[in-house]
């Protein structure tokens, strides 16, 4: 069956997929979307499609994973991690608060901080690194 989607409120959506609800935030950037799903956040593009159905396919993009940039004007909430200190895949490392919601920014791989350049209550802008990994 294929995934429904029902905008629930302002950026926030309801996906079904095979009976299981997630509840998935999207923000638009003039051609970017920020996806905000369980904890993590993903940038996609609009490209054309020339296909029949003629309608915008997306393109998820690769960043470089080194510097961890916000991925839109955001207050920093919490910083969790310290330099030099070790992380794994999927750990939280500082939580930002924008359009009224949290959005927590995870490890993508596993290493260890060589820089924190955010301090909690400094607002950020998009792209702007906030952390630095090795």
């Amino acid at each position: 069956m294929a995934p429904t989607a029902r905008l629930v409120g302002p950026g926030l959506f309801v996906v079904e997929r095979d009976g299981v609800q997630h509840r998935v935030y999207a923000v638009r950037d003039g051609a970017r979307t920020w996806i905000f799903h369980e904890g993590f956040t993903h940038l996609s593009e609009a490209a054309r499609r020339t296909g029949p159905a003629g309608r915008a396919a997306t393109e998820a993009a690769t960043p470089d994973d080194s510097a961890l940039a916000a991925p839109m004007p955001a207050t920093v909430v919490r910083v969790l991690v310290q330099e030099g200190q070790t992380v794994r895949v999927g750990d939280v490392l500082v939580t930002l608060e924008a359009m009224k919601m949290e959005l927590p920014i995870h490890a993508p791989r596993d290493g260890r901080i060589t820089r924190v350049r955010c301090r909690e209550g400094e607002l950020v802008h998009p792209g702007v690194p906030l952390l630095e990994m090795a």
